[in-house]
């Protein structure tokens, strides 16, 4: 337990500590490590190459959520070096593969083909090149506390991340130094409102350490060394690793994460894949203002009205009908037919379109006037020409002051006089009060029985109460990518700012 003395300090530098992203990783790093090495000398911080996990058919099942190194990645982290792990938020969670996506080898290729800072990082820098952005995918694929603000650097695998992220970042200067930039002194012009970020501010570790500093070579020459990451070759698949294959399967030889079940001949209980989906639920931290606690959470419904995804196809169904298509297809009916689209939605490639028919939903909310976020998940039948789901999410206790909801995300509309039954585009905010007519619970259970009327005599069957809802989403797919919803892998993702 006395690793945990190391690790308590070093978590408040880097959650309190606000410096431009890539400037002060490698000093971050540089002092964690030193801070394990007070307790054992011989510690050196390794990366997480999480490409080779990205790989895969499924990245969840990778023989890096196991015993053996990271622990389960569903919920509670109860395996691994870090099990029973406790944290400022409660214990240590992790929801993987639930948002986000991992390090992939094109989107590191974009911006390894730049060379000046000002070409890889905000403000101005265009999102494909944004590799703050990019290294956010991770954090949000991972989830749980990783994905929390206010305790991404209590999961161990921040630091391996990073480790990760500054390696590249390494592989970026080195190309950099190729084109003839010296890289000591390349800060953007444009850094930025926020002074803080400036190349001759104060990095924040002392008075002598500035900003400008933490693109010294002094770290690579003097402090530290990365090993290439595994690489194989037609005529050498070992890649130097029991738990690395060498996949041909794209052509170009490549190592990848083996699974758990290459490893240990069972899933170890988490299993899932793509095309056998099971959707995992979404373990909360229940983190608000500051302490970890269920009773400062309320919970509201909400419902989400959802379209058939476009270019859908079901491919045994029977029988077949006008234009070769499925029963449940609006394309088959005339009245229907303004909810079919030529065009297919823009989404991510972690799986092939149109081999699930349940398609999960996430509904995330986020404090704007307190600490906290909460996510739940509904379920859709993407074979239905429409469908709709309920699902029950968190927001702080009005009771323990007022709470507010602000939709940040588009398309979506928010169902705002329900007697009228209209929907408008809305980027306005949900107040949330204890006043009546109360459309919140005090608990999960409360929020469903105030939805539902449900009947004190067997055989009666309950009865859906639609005035207690007041939050809906249309799922409609738009076909641009947008950073704020997107498709990937049969899942809608809708965020809310609460």
């Amino acid at each position: 337990m006395v690793c945990v003395c190391g690790y308590d300090a070093p978590f408040v530098i880097f959650n309190l500590i606000i410096t431009p992203f890539l400037g002060c990783s490698n000093e971050c790093h540089d002092i964690f490590e030193n801070a394990l090495r007070q307790i054992d000398p011989s510690v050196t911080v390794p990366y997480w190459d999480s490409r080779l996990d990205q790989a895969l058919e499924d990245p969840t099942e990778s023989i890096i959520f196991s015993d053996e190194f990271l622990g389960n990645g569903n919920g509670e982290v109860t395996s691994g070096p870090f099990r029973n792990w406790k944290t400022v938020t409660g214990p240590l969670i992790r929801n993987i593969g639930d948002n986000g996506e991992l390090f992939n080898q094109t989107a590191l290729n974009r911006v390894l083909s730049k060379c000046r800072l000002s070409d890889i990082s905000q403000p101005s820098i265009q999102t494909e090149f944004d590799f703050d952005a990019i290294h956010g995918g991770i954090h949000r694929w991972v989830g749980g506390n990783l994905n929390d603000i206010n305790a991404s650097s209590t999961d161990p695998l921040f630091f391996l991340h990073h480790s990760m992220t500054d390696y590249v970042f390494e592989l970026f200067q080195q190309g950099a130094k190729r084109q003839g930039i010296d890289t000591e002194t390349d800060w953007p012009e444009n850094y930025g409102e926020e002074q803080g970020q400036a190349p001759y501010a104060k990095m924040g570790f002392g008075e002598n350490l500035l900003n400008i500093h933490g693109r010294s070579d002094y770290y690579t020459r003097s402090v530290y060394l990365y090993e290439a990451s595994p690489t194989c070759s037609f005529w050498d698949q070992s890649c130097n690793s029991p738990y690395l294959y060498c996949s041909l399967k794209t052509g170009q030889p490549r190592c990848v994460s083996k699974t758990r079940q290459d490893v240990f001949g069972r899933s170890q209980g988490q299993s899932s894949s793509c095309s056998n989906p099971r959707p995992r639920g979404i373990q909360n931290n229940f983190y608000c203002d500051g302490t970890s606690d269920i009773r400062q959470w309320a919970y509201i419904p909400v419902e989400i009205i959802h379209y058939r995804p476009p270019g859908k196809k079901m491919q045994s169904s029977f029988p077949k009908l006008f234009r070769d298509t499925d029963i449940y297809s609006p394309r088959a009916y005339s009245n229907l037919q303004s909810l079919a689209r030529s065009d297919n939605p823009a989404m991510y490639n972690t799986c092939e379109r149109g081999r699930q028919n349940v398609e999960t939903i996430r509904i995330e909310t986020t404090g704007i006037n307190y600490d906290g976020t909460y996510v739940d998940l509904a379920i859709a039948d993407s074979r239905l020409a429409i469908s709709r789901s309920i699902t029950y999410v968190g927001i702080k206790n009005p009771d323990r002051g007022m709470a507010e909801a602000y939709d940040y995300s588009l398309p979506i509309r928010v169902d705002v006089d329900f007697r009228s039954g209209s929907f408008r585009q809305c980027s306005g905010a949900i107040r949330v009060t204890s006043n009546y007519p109360k459309l919140y619970g005090y608990s999960y259970g409360e929020s469903i029985t105030s939805c539902w009327n449900l009947p004190n005599e067997s055989g009666s069957c309950p009865s859906f109460s639609q005035e207690q809802v007041f939050v809906r989403f249309l799922c409609d797919f738009p076909y641009k990518l947008d950073m704020e919803q997107f498709r990937y892998c049969g899942k809608t993702v809708t965020r809310i700012a609460a």
